[in-house]
C-alpha cells in the first residue's frame, strides 16, 4: 500500500491567465496523481495516463484521448486556456519528480492542435 502525500499541484486560473497552486492528496502513484488532478478540475474531464517513465531527466507521459480532446476544447474557448492546462501538468511533474522537462503524448502520438504541436519535451512554464 502506498502512503498518501499532500502536494501543491499547479492549477490553471483561466480568469487571470496564470497558474495558481492547489493542494491535492495522492498515493505517490502517477495514476493517482493524474486522477486527482482531473477530479480537481486541473486536467480535462476524463484525463487518464497510459504510460509514464523518466529517462535522461525527462518525464515522459502518455495520456488518454480525453486529455487531447479537452485541450482542443480549451483552445476553442481561448488560446491561453490550452497553454495553462499543459503548463499546470508540466510544472507539477517537473517539481514533484525533480526533472528538467516533460514530454507529452496522447494515445502514443504527438499531440497537435491549431495552436501548436507538442513534439519536444517542455520545460517549466512561467506567466507574466
Amino acid at each position: 500500500m502506498y502512503a498518501k502525500e499532500a502536494i501543491y499541484a499547479y492549477a490553471p486560473d483561466f480568469s487571470k491567465g496564470t497558474l495558481t497552486k492547489k493542494e491535492i492528496t495522492f498515493n505517490r502513484r502517477i495514476s493517482d496523481l493524474i486522477s486527482n488532478m482531473e477530479k480537481e478540475g486541473i486536467l480535462p474531464k476524463g484525463s487518464s495516463y497510459n504510460s509514464f517513465f523518466i529517462k535522461d531527466n525527462v518525464a515522459n507521459i502518455g495520456l488518454s484521448k480525453d486529455f487531447g480532446k479537452g485541450l482542443k476544447e480549451a483552445l476553442a474557448k481561448n488560446k491561453t486556456n490550452e497553454r495553462l492546462i499543459v503548463a499546470a501538468l508540466v510544472n507539477t511533474l517537473i517539481e514533484y519528480y525533480n526533472v528538467e522537462k516533460v514530454f507529452i503524448t496522447v494515445e502514443k502520438q504527438i499531440h497537435e492542435t491549431d495552436d501548436g504541436r507538442y513534439n519536444e519535451p517542455l520545460g517549466f512554464f512561467t506567466f507574466q
